[in-house]
């Protein structure tokens, strides 16, 4: 079974709508920035001082030419350190004017509009196509009335419930306006794919494709064939 319809948002959509139209983690605060800055700049400089030391004693000394070489390696890591505690600042206050220019209106609107988009899915199989490096697992359900649901990508790799997933029966659920990914929610038992396929027997835009959330006509094992390159037939 699938379907699709519009309802009002629950308590749990609206917290994650109203967390989206708020958010603070991106925030760069200067303060904990110059925090960091400062304990990293006080070790490159007591570092730096004991490798002077050390330089000066290892002319005499085996030892001595051993602590050189740590704290050598600690006034680098040091000096890595807060570098790396700004760039980190300047990236975070990049994603939160970006977040705030393209995210937080999105959200905004979505709170006023006060609606969800929910696809509905009971499933009788699934198929599961192992992830290609990053691109995200697959997933293609078996709906019935010769219908399957074809799922690929990071977004559709687990429920927001914790209920186990694949389920035979979950919903998809998006904002009504701006349509914002909220989740998944599984409502059913645990459902165990009835055949395993290589991302790297499928076509390049299986494997390297853009995400896929489309409801198509066709019998589940077939499907799965055509999805596989010529030279791969005979492999899963």
């Amino acid at each position: 079974m699938y379907r699709e319809y519009e309802r009002s948002l629950n308590a749990t959509e609206l917290a994650e709508v109203q967390r989206l139209a708020t958010n603070t983690e991106l925030t760069a605060s200067w303060w904990s920035t110059l925090k960091w800055a400062a304990i990293w700049l006080a070790g490159f400089i007591g570092f730096g001082a004991m490798g002077v030391a050390a330089a000066v004693w290892s002319e005499t000394s085996t030892l001595g030419m051993v602590l050189f070489a740590v704290t050598f390696l600690a006034w680098v890591f040091c000096l890595a350190c807060f570098c790396i505690v700004f760039t980190d600042h300047f990236r975070m206050a990049r994603d939160d004017r970006r977040y705030q220019r393209d995210m937080r209106p999105r959200a905004e609107a979505a709170l006023r509009d006060g609606m969800v988009s929910v696809k509905e899915v009971e499933a009788t199989a699934v198929v599961y196509i192992e992830p290609f490096e990053d691109e995200g697992a697959g997933y293609i359900f078996d709906v019935g009335d010769g219908k399957l649901l074809f799922l690929k990508g990071q977004e559709y790799e687990y429920c927001e419930n914790d209920a186990a997933w694949p389920n035979t029966r979950f919903s998809i659920t998006r904002t009504g306006t701006e349509d914002l990914f909220l989740g998944m929610f599984g409502h059913g038992q645990p459902l165990e794919p009835v055949l395993q396929m290589q991302s790297e027997n499928c076509h390049d835009d299986v494997a390297w494709g853009p995400d896929r959330e489309d409801l198509i006509e066709g019998k589940l094992l077939e499907f799965c064939q055509s999805l596989k390159s010529p030279e791969s037939q005979g492999e899963p």
